[in-house]
């Protein structure tokens, strides 16, 4: 028989993510300068932080990504005649907002900005309005005091000394079990996959001819290593600060952080550490590289928090991003890049980041949506958007035939008629990847694409068999 009263906790509990992390996150996306305020509103508590916190921010419930088992399970609970309520250590602001949209809770409550309403203080609250039995799910050790006095225990996902523990009391208790493989998703939301693209980083060496330098080689695989770990950084804060939106995207939504499969305290913890390990890997190359990884990271992060909504500046900044790997090659190197090579890249690489934005717009217009999620584009953009990719890659593969004719290819090519041997088979590569494009074949990233499609990899293949045989 269910118990006349019961409780359910949010965080981790009803929801796959907690709201102070979700808040904080929120804050740093719409309000970035109230940061520095942060550190002031824990010191006076972890009440009055989440009471400002809600303040200060917006959350939309209907984005938050819940258990639906637990749903359910409140619902059959309240058809069977119990009071349902939502109680947490969350803002009450938030806390009621959640309730409503759930549509499932006869009453709702949660911290203020005196009182964090956590473990005992919990307990209180329950005891002073129901004194009698009462079922509670919840998922933290700081709920222990509540379960001993619960009639009926339901546990979210507890660590195995939380569960014997409850197991002990003696009362009726049910276990719920989803827990994801950790290691796994961690290593999907570094995105190992793409640390392919820091292959650009040996671009300056290989065209130097430097590729039997082992001291050069050694300083570029450091600098590949160093740019790989803070990629994956600014993978973990991007998901981060974008989680929201992804939440509304047909497919970004099953992303780590955005299904709430990977914690968002797992983030805080990843991202510093990453950073920290390749600032310090990137020690070891000199200041020069140092100052390419800080660069990197800074256009990150202002990419995240502003630029990404910015018609036509997001796609430049993206392809800055692969600009910046050759710089990185050549600060690891002291290897210095041609104007040939960076005015190659510029055009080449936005022609890349319109490949993106045009297949994102593709999906987007095919879904009867009129604009993207965190973006600036709309559906009318479909067109400029398709006609400026051509143009630009088309125009990398110009200024790469100009070069092939130039006096500069003397110097480092004995045969250099044979490199014109590349500039059709780029024609044709660039041709097809826009055609399929236009057809939606082409994932998100291109280069993911690239990496995966044979005839890419072929076209890879021939491109440095004709610079071998030049040479």
């Amino acid at each position: 028989m269910a118990a006349p009263v019961v409780i359910c906790d949010l965080d981790d509990t009803l929801i796959r993510t907690d709201l102070l992390y979700e808040s904080v996150l929120k804050l740093i996306r719409t309000k970035p300068w109230l940061v520095l305020k942060l550190p002031g509103w824990f010191l006076k508590g972890k009440a009055h932080a989440k009471a400002t916190l809600a303040q200060h921010i917006q959350l939309d419930p209907a984005l938050l990504p819940y258990r639906d088992d637990i749903l359910r399970l409140v619902k059959a609970r309240r058809q069977s005649g119990a009071k349902t309520i939502l109680l947490s250590a969350s803002n009450r602001d938030l806390v009621s907002a959640v309730s409503r949209h759930c549509q499932c809770f006869d009453e709702a409550d949660g911290s203020t900005e005196n009182l964090n309403l956590k473990g005992k203080n919990k307990l209180a609250w329950i005891e002073s309005r129901y004194p009698g039995s009462f079922e509670y799910i919840g998922d933290s050790s700081a709920d222990l005091p509540i379960w001993r006095k619960s009639t009926h225990a339901v546990l979210v996902n507890p660590s195995n000394s939380t569960s014997s523990k409850v197991k002990s009391i003696g009362n009726q208790c049910e276990v719920i079990q989803d827990q994801p493989d950790l290691p796994r998703l961690i290593k999907k939301q570094l995105r190992v996959n793409q640390w392919i693209k820091n292959l650009l980083i040996a671009v300056p060496l290989i065209a130097a001819h430097q590729v039997k330098n082992f001291d050069l080689v050694f300083s570029t695989i450091l600098a590949m290593i160093s740019f790989s770990l803070i990629a994956s950084m600014v993978y973990v804060m991007n998901d981060m600060l974008d989680v929201e939106n992804d939440r509304k995207h047909p497919t970004k939504k099953e992303r780590p952080f955005a299904s709430g499969r990977l914690p968002l305290k797992t983030g805080f913890f990843l991202a510093p550490v990453l950073g920290l390990a390749s600032f310090g890997v990137a020690s070891t190359l000199g200041w020069s590289f140092v100052a390419v990884i800080a660069l990197y990271f800074s256009a990150n992060v202002i990419y995240s928090v502003r630029l990404k909504e910015a018609i036509m500046l997001d796609v430049v900044t993206l392809a800055s991003f692969y600009t910046m790997r050759l710089m990185a090659g050549s600060a690891a190197t002291d290897i210095a890049i041609s104007q040939w090579l960076l005015s190659f890249s510029t055009f080449f690489f936005l022609g890349l980041a319109m490949v993106k934005r045009y297949t994102e717009l593709l999906r987007m217009v095919s879904r009867n949506n009129s604009a993207l999620h965190g973006r600036g584009y709309t559906a009318e953009d479909k067109a400029p958007v398709l006609i400026m990719g051509i143009t630009c890659s088309l125009l990398s593969i110009l200024i790469l035939a100009l070069y092939f004719a130039s006096p500069d290819i003397q110097v480092l090519y004995t045969n250099p008629t044979r490199l014109w041997m590349i500039a059709p088979i780029l024609l044709f590569w660039t041709g097809r990847v826009w055609l399929l494009t236009h057809r939606g074949q082409v994932d998100d990233d291109p280069v993911v694409f690239a990496v995966k499609d044979k005839v890419s990899i072929a076209v890879a293949v021939f491109f440095l068999l004709v610079i071998s045989w030049a040479t």
